[in-house]
């Protein structure tokens, strides 16, 4: 974590612990392959390189010739280059079907491939780079379309998570999560790391599986040649911890965010930067008070503004704090549920 996003972070949990009574407690995380961030470099292939920023269609481009064992990806798990027929002739992968979902929320698609025996392999695009991760059986099933996923680590702990990536590291972030000892009566629950009711989680994960579910297509060249481009800007703001939350607008369009960060454990803070500056804040503070916001006057003097709603129906508080970095502007969102 950065010196800005740590700072802005430190000053979230001030303010949660003086408006909730206390900072959030740190639930066991689920693990999954490649928890051990190892060195890529030298791992890039020659074909996967695009001058300057690539495009949505660059990057799709790329996946087909992955997706077609064209070029090579760099397997997060070998550390090696391979082809993509490679790995499906080692775990003899049959009735393999494949989706483009965001599945970390950072605007650029991954493609997640599923096959016998419940293995979800996932390709990512990063610098240049196309990276391979596979999950074994349970650790992500029923992906949504907007990258979520459940997973389990047997009868007694399971959860729905988000996929972090960078390089040839991963990490599951939990969502939600419900954890018990056998034979114990109550189970404890957790939402974006923050501990609540067993009813509070039910209704969450109600509300989670009506959810859309991601657009599968059997793996077959036709399927994969006939892919478009995709609009980036559909994959902004996936990561929002709820739909209470106003995405920033402006004439009815998105405004797209430079760079985003996911909470961490601990704390729960969802922060989108944007290197614009301060063009939308008024613009966005309207925005908040027409969805029910209201605006918190004695908020420390490090936070330009910050914004508080309560909804009724399960206590839940949801905070939004607007700051300034250099030459940046920083909506951070967070959600606790005492």
């Amino acid at each position: 974590m950065n010196k800005v996003k740590f700072l802005t972070a430190i000053a979230a949990i001030i303010i949660c612990a003086a408006a909730c009574g206390g900072q959030q407690p740190k639930p066991a995380g689920n693990e999954t392959n490649g928890d051990a961030l190892i060195s890529s470099e030298g791992a890039r292939d020659p074909q996967q390189e695009s001058a300057g920023k690539p495009t949505p269609a660059d990057i799709l481009t790329i996946y087909k010739k992955v997706l077609n064992s064209e070029t090579a990806h760099f397997d997060a798990a070998k550390e090696r280059n391979i082809l993509l027929k490679e790995y499906f002739r080692e775990y003899n992968a049959n009735d393999v079907r494949f989706t483009i979902v965001d599945m970390d929320g950072d605007g650029i698609p991954e493609v997640a491939m599923e096959h016998d025996p419940g293995i979800v392999r996932v390709l990512r695009y990063e610098n240049g780079t196309v990276y391979g991760y596979s999950f074994d059986f349970r650790a992500m099933s029923g992906i949504k379309k907007d990258g979520s996923f459940e997973w389990s680590n047997g009868a007694f702990n399971s959860g729905v998570g988000r996929q972090k990536f960078d390089g040839t590291y991963t990490d599951n972030f939990n969502i939600a999560e419900e954890a018990a000892e056998p034979g114990a009566d109550n189970s404890v629950c957790y939402i974006y790391y923050n501990k609540v009711f067993e009813n509070q989680h039910r209704d969450f994960m109600t509300a989670y599986w009506q959810k859309e579910e991601a657009d599968w297509k059997p793996f077959t060249t036709q399927n994969v040649n006939s892919l478009k481009a995709w609009d980036a800007l559909q994959y902004f703001y996936v990561n929002i911890p709820d739909k209470i939350f106003p995405i920033p607008m402006r004439q009815g369009a998105v405004i797209p965010y430079d760079s985003f960060f996911l909470p961490e454990e601990g704390y729960a803070i969802t922060g989108y930067v944007y290197d614009e500056g301060d063009g939308f804040k008024e613009s966005y503070k309207l925005q908040l008070s027409k969805a029910g916001f209201v605006q918190v006057e004695d908020a420390p003097d490090w936070i330009e503004s910050l914004w508080r709603y309560d909804r009724r129906s399960d206590g839940a508080k949801f905070f939004v704090e607007l700051l300034y970095g250099e030459d940046t502007f920083m909506i951070q969102m967070y959600v606790n549920y005492f």
